[in-house]
């Protein structure tokens, strides 16, 4: 057997085919049926619930990777909620924009990530962090299209 045919897929079965053709989409969020129905599926809603307040961020960094979130990720962020304990958030310290977990605890605002690989920074009058905006959605980056 010649080296080519050993590391070849077998082609897939009808069935599978038919099931790959009818789901197929395109960039304008259309479904392509096979069965000759033609639906749209609607994601702004879903993921821009108020495209006024709405960012996109990606994410950097592996502080999050526990809860799913990876290096390279887009966040999407609604700056119009109010931000609540256990929340993960878009953040500015020091000018840089940073996704953190917000904390709070016995009057204190804390920004954290979830594997301990920094340290906590506490929200006071004196600290430049801010909260911008509360994360709402995830949006996996397949690898190679950063």
């Amino acid at each position: 057997m010649s080296r080519d045919r050993r590391n070849r897929r077998p082609p897939p079965s009808e069935s599978s085919r038919d099931k790959i053709l009818s789901s197929e989409m395109n960039h304008t969020g259309r479904r392509y049926s096979s069965d000759g129905l033609d639906n749209r599926v609607e994601l702004e809603p879903v993921i821009f619930g108020r495209p006024g307040s709405t960012i996109l961020v990606r994410m950097e960094g592996g502080g999050f990777r526990n809860v799913g979130v990876l290096d390279g990720y887009l966040v999407v962020a609604d700056r119009s909620l109010e931000p609540a304990d256990k929340q993960l958030v878009v953040a500015t310290v020091g000018g840089r924009q940073i996704v953190r977990r917000l904390i709070l605890c016995e009057g204190r605002s804390y920004l954290i990530v979830d594997d301990d690989s920094s340290e906590g920074i506490e929200i006071d009058k004196t600290s430049d962090a801010k909260i911008l905006a509360v994360i709402t959605s995830i949006i996996p980056v397949i690898s190679g299209s950063k």
